[in-house]
């Protein structure tokens, strides 16, 4: 029960920060993201009454109390809101469609097809709309819902949303004193995402810098060597990824276990293994939604080396799918990045990574992936947002945020086969995906991936990844964990 817990607040989160995510899409059509946030939140909270056999106040309640201390406060705001309103409509029989289309969260735009999930097009349901307003109008805070209002206007959502815009629009690490572009702190594009400073006050002293004077007197590149849901704050300071998980920079330990499982296992770990002097040299500068065009600038320029004075960097440049994934339900086709464009916005980047990493470094450029496998593996299972109703599957998922217009890739996250194929011109199972999104690869997918690259390129070319360190077992006896992460 902790875990559903964890999982429908996770669920909640998520929906808040979806319009900060990407900045490709648009707000949508038919209300979009308020839309779909407004369906995820009731559609909780009812099956949280439904599990607790409680009121929907007391349901709302919970939800906010599986949140961190600091943002439970804004969560109650928006109950004192908000609870009494939804109590009301939802004894008056509402599902979650008709709830936010009574609060106006959710209406059918002109020209546009309605989008319901658990609701049939038909006269009855406008009737047990208007019924809903009428209930609206007659409470004390009737006056926040109208028309064309945004969900992040609302009493203490506000606050929460202001914080995520903060989180999700920057991309280089927000505690960093010496602007090195490393910092001592974990979340905020910080430790999780690339090594951890040791000296953040020196900007001189970084992971992956060359040693100074053999590292003598102090540890000037943090590897260590030298002399010779309690989780939630984390989860949402990390943009709701998981960068010290992931099959690039994967490192450390799962502490997370009851809000995501599977092993850890990542390219970074192995080049430790091989070389224990290559401890906290990682970087990882992905961000959700990110193109060709996008990685011109500005995230390329997020990178942090220095050509003459460090290390070498073995580069993954991975766009995965998104330069074909967009919002655009109706002419898909034309909002995805042509060939020609692609080539220009690569070439730019790799020109870039020319002159910016030190000599010897490689980098791997990555094709675009067959994103078939989403809809072709999920699309008879059960959404997260409908587990305890056991209803909503990943299909109904795809339509539902496709009519929106919010979906992150209505090219490959579609029933439609035939726009499924077309995405996929020119360019395994369920259980390697992510169940909230169910576009990205979950935690076994991406050890999966960090173990078959490993070994593809340490079979082709061994050389990139450099020589086992002979020394590897004498530095585990003298420092141990080398500091950690």
């Amino acid at each position: 029960m902790k875990q559903l817990g964890g999982l429908f607040v996770c669920l909640f989160i998520a929906c808040m920060a979806f319009g900060q995510v990407n900045s490709k899409l648009t707000r949508g059509v038919n209300g979009g993201v308020d839309c779909a946030t407004c369906f995820v939140i009731v559609s909780l909270v009812e099956q949280l009454g439904e599990i607790h056999n409680e009121s929907v106040v007391n349901s709302t309640a919970r939800l906010c109390s599986y949140l961190p201390g600091k943002y439970q406060q804004f969560c109650k705001e928006f109950v004192d809101a908000f609870g009494p309103i939804l109590f009301k409509l939802i004894e008056d029989d509402a599902n979650p469609d008709r709830v936010c289309a009574s609060l106006d969260f959710c209406r059918t735009d002109p020209g546009r097809q309605s989008c319901r999930v658990f609701s049939p097009h038909s006269t009855a349901f406008e009737e047990s709309v208007l019924r809903g307003r009428d209930i609206i109008a007659k409470h004390d805070h009737h006056h926040l819902w109208h028309l064309g209002i945004n969900f992040c206007e609302l009493p203490g959502i506000k606050d929460i949303c202001l914080i995520l815009e903060r989180v999700f629009n920057n991309h280089v690490p927000m505690v960093d004193s010496d602007v090195d572009l490393f910092s001592t702190y974990p979340t905020m594009r910080g430790a999780s995402w690339r090594g951890k400073d040791c000296n953040d006050l020196n900007s001189n002293i970084y992971p992956g810098a060359l040693p100074i004077d053999g590292d003598h007197l102090e540890d000037s590149n943090c590897n260590g060597i030298y002399e010779a849901f309690k989780h939630l704050d984390f989860i949402i300071e990390n943009e709701i990824d998981w960068p010290e998980m992931s099959t690039a920079s994967g490192h450390g330990f799962n502490n997370w276990t009851e809000v995501i499982q599977g092993p850890i296992d990542s390219l970074y770990l192995r080049l430790w293994q091989r070389n224990h002097c290559n401890h906290r040299d990682y970087q990882n500068i992905g961000v959700n939604g990110a193109d060709s065009f996008s990685m011109v600038k500005p995230i390329m320029e997020s990178l942090a080396r220095k050509q003459q004075t460090d290390q070498p960097l073995v580069v993954i440049y991975a766009l995965v799918g998104n330069d074909v994934c967009n919002g655009h339900t109706d002419d898909t086709f034309a909002h995805m990045t042509t060939p020609a464009q692609m080539k220009a916005n690569v070439m730019d980047t790799l020109i870039y990574l020319d002159k910016k990493l030190p000599y010897n470094s490689t980098v791997f450029l990555v094709g675009l992936a067959d994103g078939r496998v989403l809809y072709d593996s999920l699309k008879d299972h059960i959404h997260p947002i409908g587990r305890y109703w056991n209803k909503f599957t990943y299909s109904q998922f795809y339509d539902f945020f496709n009519c929106l217009q919010i979906s992150p890739c209505s090219g490959w996250m579609n029933t439609n086969g035939t726009i499924r194929n077309m995405t996929t011109e020119g360019g395994q199972t369920w259980q390697l995906l992510e169940p909230v999104d169910g576009f990205h690869s979950n935690q076994y997918g991406q050890a999966l991936t960090a173990q078959v690259t490993w070994e593809e390129a340490e079979k082709l070319m061994p050389q990139v990844f450099g020589p086992v360190n002979p020394a590897n077992e004498k530095i585990a006896q003298i420092f141990g964990s080398q500091g950690g992460y």
